[in-house]
Parts: C-alpha cells; sequence; structure tokens
C-alpha cells in the first residue's frame, strides 16, 4: 500500500487500547482474552488489547497487532514497532 498509493510514513500515530469481551472465563479457545485493568472499567469481563499504527494523513491503517488483556500497553509497545514483527 505504502508504495502503490504513495502513503505518507514520515510520521505515523500508535493508538493501544483494550475492549471488553463476553468470552466466558472458562472457554479455553480463546487464550488472548485475559482479565487485565479495563479502560472502560468492566471488572467482570475478560479483555482483548489492541494496537494500531496509522498515517497521521489520512489515518489509513498500517499494522496492528492484538495481545493479551492482562498485559500492560507498555509491555506491548516494542512489539509493535520491533524489526521482527509479524504483519498484522
Amino acid at each position: 500500500m505504502v508504495e502503490v498509493y504513495g502513503l505518507d510514513c514520515s510520521s505515523v500515530v500508535l493508538d493501544m487500547t483494550n475492549f471488553a469481551t463476553f468470552i466466558g472465563t472458562g472457554n479455553d479457545k480463546a487464550p488472548v482474552a485475559q482479565r487485565g485493568k479495563a479502560k472502560c472499567k468492566r471488572v467482570d469481563l475478560r479483555l482483548v488489547g489492541m494496537g494500531l499504527v496509522v498515517t497521521r494523513d489520512g489515518g489509513i491503517p498500517l499494522t496492528w497487532h492484538a495481545y493479551p488483556g492482562d498485559k500492560p500497553d507498555v509491555t506491548q509497545f516494542a512489539t509493535m514497532i520491533g524489526p521482527n514483527r509479524d504483519a498484522g
């Protein structure tokens, strides 16, 4: 996308957040949903964290990273920008 559409990546924006799910505690098919500090204050629900990188001009998504809801945002920053990162 960067080459084909000439997206300007000289300045990008990273947003890290988490969101509550209604995945049951006993459901082991979704290990990414974990109990953690919810930004929406829902301590009764399991969370999934997500980081999203977009272009500053136009907000075009470039990459994303989902992570377990019990991990603080700051621990995932290096994963989002690291050289060995798998494409979102």
